[in-house]
């Protein structure tokens, strides 16, 4: 199934976006990593989690043509699709 670019544009600009997204941790003075507790904290992670998700399966139906003009390839996308959801 063949994406348009204007499709192919959003489904990059998700993936900016999401990128530039403020950490979920924060570091304690004594060098250990502490998660962000509680209902906002979990639901922004579960929304985090989902929309890598999301994004990965749509670069999936990027066509090569797509791929090339965004500088991927399609070993690329494989990778990318290789890596669960909760790693970025």
């Amino acid at each position: 199934m063949r994406m348009s670019m204007i499709a192919a544009a959003a489904a990059l600009s998700s993936i900016a976006q999401a990128a530039s997204a403020a950490p979920l941790t924060s570091r304690l003075a004594n060098g250990r990593t502490l998660l962000l507790a509680g209902p906002p904290a979990a639901g922004r992670v579960l929304s985090v989690w989902r929309a890598r998700y999301t994004r990965r399966r749509v670069l999936a139906q990027l066509d090569d043509h797509l791929l090339y003009d965004i500088g991927l390839t399609r070993a690329d996308v494989e990778r990318e699709l290789a890596r669960p959801f909760w790693r970025p």
